[in-house]
């Protein structure tokens, strides 16, 4: 099993994730620079077994000639 979280904060809500790589059913997320990635991560580690709960949302810059 394979988990790939470069640079990946705890405090990730105002940081950008590029890369996201998780070989257990295998996800693999490839983040362009343009798009924000809001990611919440939870490990959960226990003697040989290794669960990974994860819940996002991509949340795209906002167009300053609009009011979104």
């Amino acid at each position: 099993m394979v988990l790939l979280l470069p640079h990946l904060n705890l405090d990730i809500l105002q940081h950008e994730v590029h890369f996201l790589l998780i070989t257990n059913g295998v996800f693999f997320f490839l983040i362009s620079e343009e798009i924000n990635l809001l990611l919440k991560v939870v490990f959960l580690l226990s003697d040989n077994s290794f669960r990974l709960k994860y819940t996002f949302a991509i949340m795209t810059p906002r167009d300053e000639n609009t009011n979104q």
